[in-house]
Formats: C-alpha cells, sequence, structure tokens
C-alpha cells in the first residue's frame, strides 16, 4: 500500500460522507483494513528508525547485537534464504558456509553502521537506504536483471512481518 493509496482511503470515506451517501458495511471494513495495515506498516518502520535514533542520541555507537541479527536476517531472506546460490547475497568476499556467509553479513552492517554515524547519514535518509548503497548498489555490473532495486522494499519487508 502506498501513501497515495492510504490518502485515498481516507478520502473515499470523507467523500461518501460529504454526500450524504451511506457507507455499506463491506466499505467501512474494506477502508479500515487499509488504514489498519498502512498504519502497522509505518509503525515498524518508526519502531526501526526510533531504535536508530534512540543509540545516535545516547551516544551508542555500537549496533546492539539483536538488530544485527534482525537485519542479517532478513538479509537472509530477501536473497533468497536456503534456496539462495550465494547465502545473504554476499558477492564482494569469498565464503565457502553459510555461518561464514552470515558473519560476513553482519560485519557489514556493523561497520556500515559506524561509516552511518560517522557521515551523519542519519539526517537526510535510513540506515537500510544508506547499507543498500554497499549492500546491493542499483545499477551494480553483477546485477544485470535490476533486482538490487528491490532491495530495500524487500529487507524492509521481512523486518516488519517480523520472520527476521
Amino acid at each position: 500500500m502506498t501513501k497515495d493509496s492510504f490518502s485515498y482511503l481516507a478520502m473515499r470515506g470523507e467523500k461518501r460522507i460529504e454526500n450524504l451517501e451511506p457507507l455499506r458495511k463491506e466499505e467501512i471494513r474494506e477502508v479500515a483494513r487499509g488504514v489498519l495495515a498502512e498504519l502497522r506498516r509505518r509503525a515498524a518502520k518508526i519502531t526501526v528508525a526510533a531504535g536508530i535514533l534512540l543509540m545516535i542520541s545516547t551516544l551508542a555507537f555500537a549496533m546492539p547485537e539483536t538488530l544485527i541479527d534482525k537485519i542479517a536476517n532478513a538479509i537472509y531472506l530477501a536473497e533468497g534464504g536456503r534456496k539462495a546460490v550465494k547465502p545473504y547475497g554476499i558477492l564482494s568476499i569469498p565464503c565457502d558456509s553459510e555461518s561464514e556467509c552470515r558473519r560476513i553479513c553482519r560485519n557489514t552492517i556493523r561497520n556500515n553502521f559506524k561509516r552511518y554515524l560517522d557521515a551523519k547519514a542519519y539526517l537526510r535518509e535510513t540506515y537500510l537506504e544508506f547499507l543498500s548503497r554497499r549492500y546491493a548498489p542499483i545499477g551494480a555490473a553483477n546485477d544485470p536483471r535490476g533486482l538490487n532495486q528491490n532491495w530495500i522494499k524487500n529487507v524492509t519487508f521481512f523486518l516488519e512481518r517480523g520472520s527476521a
């Protein structure tokens, strides 16, 4: 659901009220489901963002291991999970096992968070946007099908779903 659809759902309800047309139960349920889904999506983003801002505001320059694990799990699933040819999508550094690829993924998350803070990138973008430029850059030579453009959306999906 996009930002526009959230506004559209709310607007649909308002227009019906302005015209004094009664809303059918199905329409009320549809609008309510759409609004609730959008609120859940936004709440998940706010929770991750609030956690990062809290760390920044307390000058904690290390990302908690639990958050590193959640992001690594989401990356694992977004990159194909057990079916992936390259676990965690690790291409830049050779890794022979899933555990070694996970270690590299976690190190990338941790090191990139330090870069994120040092560059004060939190003032202009989310951490996942910053991480995506290193982890899955759009237009990369090793991405001929352009799948990297979906990386943030896919990782965010697994973070929000709670399966990470």
